[in-house]
């Protein structure tokens, strides 16, 4: 009972803070036309072709990608010495939940296909995703 409190409480959290990011976007977007805004610019780069990608499961952060952050622990997946986040339609994998409906614990060997992509935070630090 009191697991499915905590997971509550963390999805009420995750939610308010979606709101208010969502809250600050519409805000910046209903200025001036005129008017530049603090909007990110998509500098998503994109590998041409799909390809499969064996590693190590891990969580890390959820990348800066609003302001206020998002709380919590994505999914990656540790390839050679680089560490991609796992997306899938377009959202990070949350840590708690199951990746293309299949249950991981972090250090587990897994393959995946799809095409890696690197992406620009809030901050201006770089990081990849593998989107499958």
């Amino acid at each position: 009972m009191k697991k499915t409190t905590i997971q509550s409480k963390k999805l009420s959290v995750r939610l308010l803070f979606m709101a208010a990011a969502l809250m600050g976007m519409m805000m910046v977007s209903c200025e001036d036309d005129d008017t530049p805004t603090d909007t990110p610019q998509d500098t998503t780069q994109t590998t041409a072709q799909s390809n499969t990608y064996s590693g190590i499961l891990n969580q890390v952060n959820n990348p800066a990608e609003t302001e206020p952050v998002v709380p919590g622990m994505v999914w990656a997946l540790a390839v050679d010495s680089n560490t991609h986040i796992l997306e899938h339609n377009g959202s990070v994998i949350w840590a708690e939940d199951p990746i293309l409906g299949v249950n991981h614990s972090a250090g587990d060997t897994v393959s995946y296909s799809g095409t890696i992509q690197t992406k620009t935070d809030i901050h201006g630090e770089s990081y990849t995703v593998l989107a499958i």
